[in-house]
């Protein structure tokens, strides 16, 4: 579906004269993935909608993708299973924030964070077969992982004076996805090694 609708717009784009035949495969990847991301973010919404936590949904998004955008670690092996897992993993925090966010002591859930988020920052980055660093990228997605973990920290300490327990809680489940994650790829980068 993804690569249909990909190669539809991308021969509009051809007939329009507005790229070149020469430029197509470039093109076709980019098309591809903003597909895949506009695709994974409408249907985000519309279950966060459906359960009435859309705000919810938003700040997770918010607080989780540029800290996974940086820290790397397991990437799907195709669209269909990111899209699935994305949705499961939205699905997941949501239920969780909704049923138990107010039962979890704040403490714990700070702790837990500063946890995380060293973990986070020892690991990353964390390179994917399919997503090799350069050496310049490697020193500067460190640099950014290092900014967003201690923005994101203030700002959950900031949730936690005015009593924003839920979206506490968003920011905690964004650290130990994220660092989840992380460790997924690192072991599997591992297990390659061999």
């Amino acid at each position: 579906m993804i690569s249909s609708l990909s190669q539809s717009i991308l021969n509009g784009f051809i007939e329009q004269r507005i790229i070149s035949e020469e430029d197509r495969n470039i093109y076709e990847y980019g098309i591809e993935i903003a597909i895949s991301y506009l695709l994974n973010f409408l249907t985000m919404i519309t279950i966060s909608f459906f359960m009435n936590m859309l705000i919810e949904c938003i700040v997770f998004l918010i607080i989780f993708v540029p800290l996974k955008g940086y820290t790397g670690g397991y990437h799907a092996p195709n669209y269909i299973i990111c899209f699935v897992i994305s949705c499961l993993t939205v699905t997941a925090v949501l239920f969780a924030t909704k049923y138990t966010s107010m039962q979890i002591n704040q403490f714990i859930l700070l702790l837990t964070m500063i946890m995380a988020g060293v973990s986070i920052y020892i690991l990353g980055p964390i390179e994917d077969k399919n997503k090799p660093l350069t050496k310049n990228e490697y020193v500067h997605f460190r640099a950014k992982i290092k900014i967003i973990l201690i923005i994101e920290f203030i700002l959950a300490i900031i949730m936690n004076i005015v009593g924003l327990h839920r979206i506490l809680f968003i920011f905690c489940s964004s650290f130990v996805i994220t660092l989840g994650l992380s460790l997924i790829g690192y072991i599997k980068n591992r297990i390659n090694e061999f």
